[in-house]
């Protein structure tokens, strides 16, 4: 028979589970980082719901279990609307499905929101300090591996830290952060020696982690936090004393001293910001290079541009000014009021505006945005009324110093980033322990108030698992066999094993099969692999048609049919490539590496008179922008064969560092030189069709002139470390095909 501690021992596991998600990691299936973190999130709370359905339903007198009074808390309050408006901008959006379920690539969507909000119900309804205290001390032991593996990433690189857990420096930090909390509150609750040497031990490795990862954002935080938590102190800690060095030193005059010592070390630091030293501090060497024009800051200034004029009422109406676009839907925001500017800064296409404020205010609209900072400003809240019950003044403070420094950090940090699968847990708890130490009395609602909730619970429970299922059991199912696919090698087996990974059709399969297209370039040229490839096209434009508002899976597939069609001489494939980019430039206009790559296309059909159009709008989104001129330099350089365009000298200007001519130099990587040399073997084939002996010649000896260019730049480079060896010259090799044409004409030709 199973009994009643059961069931509660199975909910409150379940809850704590929850403290590992950041290591939990898989190393079969797409997005290995993310996916299995969100299968463990989402089956811990589903478990954890169904089984306090179950408790409710076999008993009456669960008050001792139970602590409803969190209804009252107004942070539940606030996340309750927040929810609720969520469900109103997702409904409301230009995509719902996708908004409902999101990506893979970021495994949130409204329905991670819905699990998340019953995570924060349910540690409220169950967690005491018991509970509480037992969550933070596994936080601290995944802090402590997350540490570890930071550190030790590190030791092995000698570079800015990823780990095997997160994978990303950034997530590193902002869970780190509420590593150092997690210790700290075990400090304030926990009065064994033991876990206090593990805590202090756990501070440590996390202050080094945080180090040797070296997030900005994530520093500003903890010096905004430092100080406002030293001011806190000094304001409120009257005469308490804290041991120190065997001696009892006053708390006020101790932070007081930090104050002082923060304030000159900050002004040392600024003035002396340019000196080199810095550059071999782990977590301030960043901050040496960090200035307005910075490429980092001025892309996050633009994408805050682009994302208020994306809820401007007067341009987009009421509804989506209160509601935004919807959850997930930031890039459809980004898309359409893209500024070609932000491509000074940054290339990529942003599907979040590293702003949690802004991401929220553009996907939640301004309603969601006030019930979100409502959350904020009642956490910060409890952290000022935070109390005790044995009235140890030194513990009190030290709780509310604690809550005080994380809540600051974290919020400073997320105005440079933003909330991830890996801080989801965090930020909630978080919000959950502010709203246990609001709470002053314990209701105790009758049974008949019980009813209602116990057939919430069923119905949410069952739907979580339903959507446990669909939204990670399927996913990871269909990731799993085609990475089992891939890492063969053998497009015989993908196509046997095709069903399984590319049905059902869910929010998955879009980079399901942008993946399985990317892939065929291994293998394009394998006759085994025909089918597979006119399966994969078929398959992604079925997601085209579904998802016309995302461009880049246009792009994908364009470039897929582009080079099979360069490859196989098949026109009809470079046209429809053609219409792709033009389809996607419709979505984002502007964008020069699209234009780029539809000018490329363009000289693949022999339209050379559209294709020099295009170079010049082009340069027409940014004459300013380096990438602008970058991309009008390769599309031009092959016809620049008495220097009319001044090709060359455009090119000293974007990578020769001392030049000064841009924001920015380029530094030259293997993808810029093969994408000077093919252009020019475009334009070859483009000639030797027509059969313009003079134009094809002028080309080749242009192309020959080239390597001499880029040999030269690869020269300058070098010594600034980002190429360790030049790219072999291809100038012999033109030089004989210069000589064989001139011999024998057309007839020595081949490409």
């Amino acid at each position: 028979m199973v009994t009643d501690s059961f069931y509660r021992k199975t909910i409150i596991w379940s809850l704590l589970g929850l403290a590992f998600v950041p290591v939990v990691i898989t190393s079969n299936t797409l997005v290995s980082l993310i996916i299995a973190k969100v299968a463990f999130t989402r089956f811990l709370i589903a478990l954890a719901l169904v089984f306090l359905a179950m408790f409710l339903f076999k008993k009456k007198d669960f008050v001792d279990f139970l602590n409803w009074s969190f209804l009252k808390s107004p942070i539940f309050i606030s996340l309750s609307f927040f929810t609720i408006l969520a469900g109103i901008s997702t409904f409301l959006a230009g995509n719902p499905y996708r908004s409902f379920f999101g990506t893979i690539l970021r495994g949130e969507g409204y329905v991670h929101l819905l699990y998340m909000f019953t995570f924060f119900a349910l540690t409220s309804l169950v967690f005491r300090r018991k509970q509480w205290l037992q969550f933070f001390k596994a936080s601290i032991v995944t802090g402590a591996m997350v540490s570890a593996d930071t550190i030790l990433s590190y030791i092995q690189t000698g570079e800015r830290a990823e780990g095997i857990f997160l994978r990303n420096p950034t997530f590193i930090s902002a869970y780190l952060l509420f590593a150092i909390f997690s210790a700290l509150i075990v400090l304030v609750y926990e009065n064994r020696r033991s876990w206090k040497k593990f805590s202090y031990a756990v501070l440590g490795l996390s202050v080094i982690g945080l180090a040797v990862s070296n997030t900005r954002s994530i520093i500003l935080g903890l010096i905004v936090a430092l100080l406002t938590t030293a001011f806190y102190l000094a304001v409120k800690a009257g005469g308490a004393r804290v041991k120190l060095l065997g001696k009892h030193i006053s708390i006020r005059n101790l932070v007081i001293q930090l104050f002082i010592l923060l304030a000159l070390f900050g002004v040392i630091f600024i003035f002396t910001l340019n000196n080199s030293i810095w550059e071999r501090v782990p977590g301030l060497n960043r901050f040496s290079e960090l200035s307005t024009q910075t490429q980092t800051i001025q892309s996050r200034f633009v994408a805050a541009k682009i994302s208020l004029a994306s809820i401007n009422p007067t341009s987009v109406g009421f509804d989506r000014f209160l509601f935004g676009w919807g959850p997930d839907s930031y890039n459809v925001a980004f898309n359409k009021y893209f500024d070609p500017k932000i491509q000074r800064y940054e290339t990529k296409l942003f599907d979040r505006a590293h702003n949690q404020v802004m991401d929220v205010l553009v996907m939640n609209g301004l309603l969601g945005l006030v019930a979100y900072l409502s959350i904020w400003f009642f956490a910060f809240r409890a952290t000022l009324t935070a109390s005790l019950s044995n009235e140890d003044k030194g513990k009190e403070l030290l709780l509310k110093s604690s809550m005080i420094f994380f809540a600051v950090a974290y919020f400073v940090h997320n105005l440079a980033f933003f909330d991830q699968i890996s801080t989801y847990v965090p930020v909630f708890v978080f919000w959950g322990f502010s709203s246990y130490v609001l709470q002053r009395e314990k209701s105790k609602p009758s049974y008949e108030f019980i009813k209602t909730p116990k057939w919430i619970a069923v119905i949410l429970g069952l739907f979580l698992l339903a959507s446990f299922y669909v939204t990670a059991f399927i996913p990871y199912r269909q990731t799993s066999k085609l990475t089992e696919g891939l890492r063969k090698q053998n497009p015989t087996f993908i196509m046997e094993h095709m069903d399984e990974i590319s049905s059902p059709l869910n929010y998955a399969q879009a980079e399901i099969r942008k993946k399985l297209v990317l892939s065929l370039a291994d293998i394009i040229n394998d006759p085994r692999a025909k089918p597979l490839i006119n399966k994969s096209w078929a398959l992604m434009e079925e997601i085209i048609s579904l998802e016309p508002q995302e461009p880049r899976n246009m792009e994908v597939l364009a470039l897929s049919y582009q080079t099979y069609g360069e490859n196989s001489g098949s026109p009809e494939l470079i046209k429809r490539a053609e219409e792709l980019f033009r389809q996607e430039l419709e979505l984002i206009p502007g964008r020069q590496e699209t234009l780029f790559l539809l000018a490329k296309n363009l000289i693949t059909q022999g339209r050379l008179e559209e294709a020099l159009g295009v170079a010049d709008d082009i340069l027409a989104t940014d004459s300013s922008s380096a990438n602008a001129n970058l991309y009008y330099s390769m599309i031009m350089a092959p016809l620049d064969w008495s220097g009319a365009h001044g090709i060359d000298e455009l090119m000293k200007d974007l990578f020769y560092e001392n030049r000064k001519a841009f924001n920015v130099y380029i530094e030259i990587s293997e993808q810029e030189i093969t994408y000077y040399r093919n252009m020019h073997r475009l334009y070859l084939v483009h000639y030797a069709r027509q059969r313009d002996g003079g134009a094809f010649r002028s080309v080749l000896s242009r192309a020959i002139r080239m390597e001499d260019i880029l040999q030269s730049i690869q020269t300058e480079q070098i010594p600034n470390g980002f190429m360790d060896e030049p790219m072999g010259s291809m100038k012999q090799v033109l030089e004989q095909a210069l000589n064989l044409f001139d011999q024998f004409g057309w007839e020595g030709v081949s490409f």
